[in-house]
């Protein structure tokens, strides 16, 4: 791999990561901008409530589009990440350069690192400065000289040392997060491509009589044609309440949440728990009110909140059928034009559906069982590492855990 792939050494891409939280998050003793003595705030800065900068963001945002257009986009996010760290020391350097520079009649050197020190302001060495980045943009080594800046402001700043063990612990538990997420989308394409050749597009019956390669155990569930209706023979064509049963969610005001293992699924998915559930699981849940067109699939008990439908009977069915079947329908068809959409179940009860035989469904859960296995698995180890990951991280910041036992701590799960 070449050395200007940033992206292909995940442990100097996420170190820009991590020095920026540390920073952004008010951490390394108050470094990066100088402090006013009589408030605290940086100098010359405005600030909101919180402390932040106004407009910071912008300006950010504008100075990292002007590297962007030389570099792959997966190489791209985690030079940003540099860019975040680097633009938000420059600004206070080069203001505290310019003031320096116009004192050189009396004594001060804008190129002493001791005149920044002694004000809080990182010192950028420079190969780091914003002006000779901005001015490398053209060239393909972009993402090196980012990365090469990065090293050179941590070798000068003696406050930076070890953020880069720190950077490497969180970033391996960033990659494998990532790495799950990925892992799973793949999966879900997988299946739903599946159920789309068998249950939407006909692909099996169409080529039964074509394609030799199909097993005949598969092949003798399938119907030998399509009826009048291009769909296949001895298939039921019904509507969605032939198929399940929709019922409104449950009311249940933050005030009235007790802790506890059981996911409260609103129009736009997991939106807490709770100590108790209202539905059985697997289940299958859409948007009633607010967010329309989402469907989740929850494989335990559960909590359907008032804005979602969920399925109360799936009537016999495959509850995955089920829930695949409801991705393939046009919710916007049976909504209302209201300011905050919304869904009727019984107008959506009338969309047109295609029920094959729950022999065929069952089948079809077969073939994709060890996919969903994998999903399954994948969360629980998401979420055991996110978890971890957000433990970490105040905790290696401010000293209280030391590297050797974090790294330990990560072997242990990863």
């Amino acid at each position: 791999m070449s050395r200007e792939s940033v992206a292909a050494r995940p442990r100097r891409g996420c170190s820009y990561r991590s020095i920026a939280t540390a920073i952004l998050n008010g951490g390394l003793n108050g470094m990066a901008r100088g402090k006013d003595k009589k408030n605290g705030d940086a100098a010359g800065a405005k600030t909101n409530g919180n402390g932040g900068n106004l407009g910071f963001e912008a300006k950010l945002w504008a100075a990292a589009d002007a590297l962007r257009n030389n570099m792959d986009a997966a190489e791209y996010k985690h030079v940003v990440l540099g860019l975040i760290f680097l633009k938000y020391i420059s600004d206070a350097f080069e203001a505290k350069h310019a003031e320096l520079a116009a004192q050189t009649a009396q004594g001060a050197d804008p190129e002493d690192p001791d005149e920044y020190r002694a004000v809080n302001i990182f010192w950028v060495p420079p190969e780091a400065r914003w002006a000779y980045l901005k001015s490398m943009a053209p060239q393909p080594t972009i993402g090196q000289l980012v990365d090469d800046a990065m090293s050179a402001i941590e070798r000068d700043n003696v406050s930076l040392k070890g953020q880069r063990a720190i950077a490497h612990i969180l970033g391996t538990l960033d990659d494998k997060i990532e790495l799950s997420r990925r892992m799973n989308e793949t999966l879900e394409a997988m299946a739903q491509a599946l159920f789309k050749s068998w249950f939407v597009d006909f692909n099996t019956v169409r080529a039964k009589g074509r394609i030799s390669e199909i097993p005949t155990d598969l092949s003798t569930l399938f119907p030998e044609s399509l009826c009048a209706e291009n769909t296949p023979a001895g298939w039921q064509n019904g509507i969605l309440l032939d198929l399940c049963e929709l019922k409104r969610g449950y009311d249940l005001p933050t005030a009235q949440r007790a802790p506890g293992s059981y996911p409260i699924i609103s129009s736009s998915g997991v939106s807490g728990n709770h100590a108790v559930p209202m539905a059985k699981g697997p289940g299958v849940v859409t948007g009633r009110y607010g967010t329309i067109g989402e469907v989740f699939f929850i494989n335990r008990a559960y909590w359907p909140l008032n804005t979602a439908l969920y399925v109360r009977d799936f009537k016999g069915n495959s509850p995955r059928f089920v829930y695949y079947t409801l991705r393939e329908v046009d919710f916007l068809t049976y909504s209302d034009k209201a300011a905050v959409p919304g869904i009727n179940r019984n107008h959506l009860h009338q969309a047109p559906v295609i029920i094959p035989p729950h022999v065929l469904q069952q089948e079809f859960d077969r073939v994709l069982a060890p996919f969903w296995a994998r999903q399954e698995a994948n969360e629980a180890e998401t979420a055991t590492l996110t978890a971890l990951r957000d433990t970490l991280l105040p905790k290696l910041i401010s000293g209280e855990l030391r590297v050797p036992d974090a790294e330990k701590l990560v072997e242990a799960v990863a």
